[in-house]
């Protein structure tokens, strides 16, 4: 048991979070009616795990919130290489949030590339 720490994030599409995911080569189990993750002082229901493996140090939960976003929960004793991932994380979840809005859209997505700075870069085209 450990304790644990809250990440805040303004992800709120479980689709495109599994997407991300899945892009990364993260193994998960998601669940149909929450599972409680128990820490030392406290308990939280996730809807996600992310389990510890070759890339993590330590599983991480996501638990949605009342206002629909998903929180991350994890062990507060986090390394700065899960910290890092996290990053990598939202901005994977960002880029698959994008491209979903634009699909739905109707758009068609022309390129997408992640140039040197680690930036990426969709192109897309209406109609």
């Amino acid at each position: 048991m450990s304790q644990w720490t809250l990440v805040k994030s303004r992800m709120n599409d479980l689709a495109c979070i599994k997407t991300a995911l899945d892009e990364l080569g993260c193994d998960y189990e998601e669940y149909e009616t929450p599972k409680i993750m128990q820490g030392d002082n406290r308990r939280s229901q996730i809807d996600l795990l992310l389990k510890r493996g070759r890339k993590l140090s330590c599983n991480i939960g996501f638990s949605k919130t009342k206002t629909g976003e998903y929180e991350l929960v994890m062990s507060a004793y986090a390394d700065n290489t899960i910290n890092d991932f996290i990053k990598t994380i939202k901005k994977t979840y960002l880029t698959q949030k994008i491209l979903k809005q634009m699909q739905d859209m109707e758009c068609i997505i022309a390129s997408k590339e992640v140039n040197a700075e680690g930036q990426v870069c969709i192109m897309g085209m209406v109609g």
